[in-house]
């Protein structure tokens, strides 16, 4: 089994929740669709539709992280069957859904990292920089023979900068892009 995908979101939602975070006591029944409009906080753009399945456990990352958990899926308190699924196109991840803010001053780098490993282990292409400022204090890396992008909104939009740099960089290492 794996993670929920769907070609469009759902057009209505059961309810509204502030923070991924309160999907764990939210109460389910199958086929159940909520809203919810921020990973963190509302607003952050990490929030979005989430669909309750009691039938599907979610893929076992090799190197699981708690980001990747809160990101796609979300195990409930109230049942121990089931668990809430994002509901996303299966084609592109958003560094959000991991908790990278963009703001310019939080350390993005482990977000961004945790994106682009599940995007390795999913088979998905596309990772997602929406317009913002990623800092980060360590190097990001991407394995060259995933096929892998990194998407910003634009160049003027969308930047990464390293902790004490203006810009960043790329280097070539043993099969790896070093950002």
């Amino acid at each position: 089994t794996g993670f929920l995908t769907a070609s469009a979101s759902p057009s209505v939602a059961d309810a509204s929740l502030s923070t991924v975070d309160d999907l764990v006591g939210a109460p389910v029944e199958p086929g159940r669709v909520v809203y919810v409009r921020g990973r963190d906080e509302p607003n952050d753009g990490g929030g979005g539709f989430f669909l309750w399945d009691q039938t599907r456990e979610p893929r076992t990352l090799d190197a699981g992280t708690k980001r990747a958990r809160k990101a796609l899926w979300v195990r409930s308190s109230r049942s121990d069957a089931g668990n809430w699924f994002r509901v996303w196109d299966g084609r592109t991840l958003d560094v959000r859904w991991f908790g990278a803010r963009g703001d310019g001053t939080s350390n993005d780098g482990p977000a961004i990292q945790d994106t682009v490993f599940t995007a390795g282990y999913l088979d998905v292409k596309t990772t997602h920089l929406p317009a913002g400022t990623y800092r980060t204090e360590q190097p990001i890396v991407i394995e060259w023979t995933s096929g892998q992008t990194l998407k910003g909104q634009s160049a003027e939009a969308t930047r990464i900068v390293r902790a004490g740099e203006e810009r960043y960089t790329t280097r070539r290492g043993e099969g790896d892009a070093h950002i």
